[in-house]
């Protein structure tokens, strides 16, 4: 608190009042000529009045119009590019001063709200920074002593995820926006479907996915590679940057590693002019095709659809050798099979039978 001095004063009496309590004077009266006092006897989100009174050999004047310190409160709001301050109104205010300061030391009016503002918003920061603010009611006969001081750290800038692109079936290359100048380092997540169904349009609800997996990155990192993933499945992505108060998580990005190939399958002769093939299911599918001898087979049911394990081909000629192929496929990949080639033999011809001796006989064929 300061005050003008009253010529032929022997000191100063101030007093205070809490909340709506009663006037109490704060320590001992105050020597000659004492022009500022500074209350450090305070509870946070108190509203506080002051008054002073002159004192000389005659006894106390009257005392002086009340001043306020009003409280502001916690702040709230805090983004890269904006903090939030709220606070009560004070009685007899006519506006107030908002100031800010990046040391606790030197401040700055940044704005002057009318009498009825009870809340400001300061859109001036910049992303990264720790701010001190304090609050003055004013009225005609001057500004309040300064509320106590409410200090927050902006979040840092929200990268964006530009790209996440398919590199293998086993790994997925992630590249974002560095728009920070101070981080200390990025944190990447991945996540991986557990129901391939219901993922690709459920990408925020945790349900359907594996837990979170981080994999932290140092500071100005804007790209690396996942690798050790799960063929043909869907992962979502994300990235956020560090520091001692982190950014925003970026928006959620999806990518999916190429499928990959069964390698067990089999073709087996079944009759005089069909093969039978059987393979395992592959994850991450939506059909499959056969080929035989290179060339992508076409007619009823193919391609075949999700999740088929077996298949007969059909119209084949005996003594020739087949090979086959399945390729399972998805919208983003497809990858071939081991290959199976078999041989349909029809019946050796018996074209001669001689009696050799009593004991012989002779049997000639061809197949």
């Amino acid at each position: 608190m300061s005050w003008g001095n009253i010529p032929g004063n022997s000191g100063y009496r101030l007093e205070r009042m809490a909340g709506g309590g009663n006037w109490t004077q704060i320590g001992s009266n105050l020597a000659p000529d004492t022009l500022l006092y500074h209350d450090t006897t305070l509870t946070a989100g108190v509203v506080y009045q002051y008054r002073i009174s002159t004192i000389n050999s005659a006894g106390l004047s009257l005392a002086s119009n009340v001043q306020v310190a009003p409280v502001l409160n916690a702040l709230a709001g805090i983004t890269a590019a904006k903090i939030d301050l709220t606070w009560p109104a004070v009685t007899g205010a006519t506006g107030y001063k908002v100031e800010r300061s990046t040391d606790n030391s030197t401040w700055t009016v940044i704005d002057i709200p009318g009498a009825a503002a009870v809340s400001f918003s300061d859109t001036t920061v910049v992303a990264g920074v720790l701010y001190y603010y304090r609050l003055r009611a004013t009225n005609p006969g001057g500004d309040s002593t300064a509320s106590l001081v409410q200090s927050g750290r902006t979040k840092l800038q929200t990268p964006a995820v530009i790209s996440a692109t398919t590199v293998s079936t086993s790994e997925i290359s992630v590249n974002w926006s560095d728009p920070n100048s101070f981080e200390g380092g990025y944190k990447l997540e991945y996540s991986g479907c557990l129901n391939q169904t219901y993922c690709a349009s459920n990408t925020g609800y945790d349900y359907y996915w594996t837990a979170w997996t981080t994999v932290n990155l140092g500071i100005d990192a804007t790209t690396t590679n996942i690798s050790g993933l799960t063929p043909g499945n869907l992962y979502r992505l994300r990235v956020t940057a560090v520091g001692t108060v982190n950014s925003d998580t970026s928006p959620i990005v999806t990518a999916r590693t190429n499928v990959s190939g069964p390698t067990n399958l089999v073709a087996t002769a079944a009759t005089d002019s069909s093969v039978s093939l059987s393979w395992s299911d592959v994850y991450g599918e939506n059909n499959y095709r056969v080929l035989k001898d290179g060339v992508v087979l076409s007619g009823s049911g193919l391609p075949l659809a999700q999740n088929t394990t077996a298949y007969t081909v059909s119209g084949l000629s005996m003594n020739i050798p087949y090979c086959f192929k399945v390729q399972p496929y998805n919208g983003t990949s497809s990858s071939d099979s081991n290959e199976a080639c078999v041989t349909i033999h029809g019946p050796p011809t018996l074209t001669s039978v001689t009696g050799v001796s009593q004991g012989q006989i002779d049997l000639a064929g061809s197949m």
